[in-house]
């Protein structure tokens, strides 16, 4: 049995002041607040709620690109508790608040939505396709799980893959990795944090062509409890070798040592650089993304490494569960900057997101979610990927929403623009949950 594709139960509300093209009322707002002005800031242009109890709109988001052929990316949105948590994912455009069609997961508990990430175009039809995890799914035992590669331009089934065991919880983490085997087409990353094959939920990750779906990579963590593969995302080229690379997180937010995250090379899996958490228990890989080259250019035009952002949205360094957020360079395993929570239980860095350039200084801005801030109405910082300096932030405006949970950047009509998730609105059913989308002004 495959998920009901595109049908006519769309899984979400926009919300009224969606409907009207106008920002909602100032008390009900999310607010964004420059640091400096005039300057980069935000604007409110959309908002999606959903139509069930318990939904969870906006745990998961992901960038599909342009799936019907305006010119502008879709946003898939992910409610993996609707449906007696069967779970329903609803594809959106984001700049004008238009339902292209919804998926749902076939039986009850199998999370559907839970994770979901942009492929790439398997069928070179033009339209990129698209993957949606189902950790607790069954197919070989309990929380077994399954992801579902779905046709960008139908919305068709186009493989399913599953979880091995009972527990392996495959398809926790997803990701598109580009070509890495350079046979033209894109590859998938797939993590399974709970497979216990050589310790207590040791975790795996593993890479599979978009051609043949073969396994081409297998990778696993060091000891029981790590949970490898709790966190996956592909790279593009970041060892300048034309084959893209990919990072591997352990988040151990339980296990007796630190957090880690891996990053392999495309061409043979081997080992390009490992980075550790502080303490243990901080979280270290709850968020991982590339931010591409942020140095200044080369005056000899030789092509710079990429960074990446790794979160861990329970670390301490200035207030308990304030959270951090460190940009490492790939290319020699330097720290270029940390950003740091300053409330205690923030959880700054449980969300990350690559932006376009915002103040001109030709490198991505990263955005980050703090979903605990302000008793949980959350807080998004955007903040210089080159330095760290903060450049604005985007408030929550309900207690206990988590705004901030889940993040995604779109473009629409030229402009950057940000999808911020909060999965604990509750305005019109409890837990329900709320998508926010923001233009994203130079």
């Amino acid at each position: 049995m495959i998920p009901t594709v595109f049908s006519l139960s769309l899984g979400f509300a926009p919300s009224p002041q969606a409907a009207a093209q106008s920002l909602p009322a100032a008390a009900a707002t999310p607010e964004a607040r420059s640091e400096t002005a005039p300057g980069p800031h935000a604007t409110l242009r959309f908002s999606f709620e959903a139509d069930g109890m318990r939904g969870r709109l906006g745990s998961t988001l992901a960038n599909l690109g342009d799936q019907d052929g305006d010119g502008t990316d879709e946003l898939a949105l992910g409610a993996f508790g609707l449906e007696r948590a069967a779970g329903r994912v609803t594809v959106v455009r984001p700049h004008d608040a238009a339902p292209l069609g919804c998926t749902s997961g076939v039986a009850a508990g199998e999370l559907f939505g839970a994770t979901l990430a942009r492929l790439g175009d398997l069928d070179h039809d033009g339209v990129d396709e698209w993957l949606v995890g189902a950790p607790g799914a069954a197919p070989n035992g309990t929380n077994s799980g399954t992801v579902r590669v779905l046709s960008g331009r139908t919305g068709a089934l186009v493989r399913e893959l599953h979880g091995e065991a009972r527990g392996d919880e495959f398809g926790a983490a997803l990701a598109g990795a580009s070509d890495v085997d350079q046979d033209g087409t894109p590859d998938l990353l797939i993590g399974a944090p709970g497979v216990s094959r050589k310790g207590w939920q040791m975790g795996r990750a593993a890479l599979y062509s978009g051609a043949t779906f073969e396994v081409l990579r297998l990778w696993g963590g060091d000891a029981g409890e790590d949970r490898f593969g709790s966190v996956v995302c592909g790279l593009g080229d970041v060892d300048g070798d034309h084959h893209g690379d990919v990072a591997i997180a352990a988040q151990q937010v339980l296990g007796p040592r630190t957090g880690y995250v891996r990053v392999y090379s495309g061409v043979d899996g081997l080992l390009i650089g490992r980075y550790g958490g502080k303490i243990p228990g901080d979280a270290f890989g709850s968020a991982l993304a590339s931010l591409g080259d942020v140095d200044p250019p080369d005056p000899g035009g030789e092509p710079g490494f990429g960074e990446l952002a790794i979160g861990a949205f329970l670390a301490s360094k200035k207030a308990p569960g304030a959270g951090a957020v460190t940009v490492i360079s790939i290319g020699d395993g330097r720290v270029r900057w940390t950003f740091d929570g300053e409330a205690p239980g923030e959880q700054l860095g449980a969300a990350l997101a690559t932006l376009d350039d915002l103040d001109g200084d030709g490198a991505n801005e990263l955005a980050i979610g703090a979903p605990a801030a302000q008793r949980g109405a959350g807080r998004v910082y955007v903040v210089s990927g080159r330095s760290g300096a903060r450049l604005f932030v985007i408030d929550g405006s309900r207690p206990y929403e988590r705004f901030g949970a889940a993040l995604a950047s779109a473009h629409a009509f030229g402009e950057p623009r940000l999808a911020i998730g909060a999965p604990d609105h509750g305005a019109r059913f409890a837990l329900g949950g709320r998508v926010y989308v923001y233009g994203m002004n130079r």
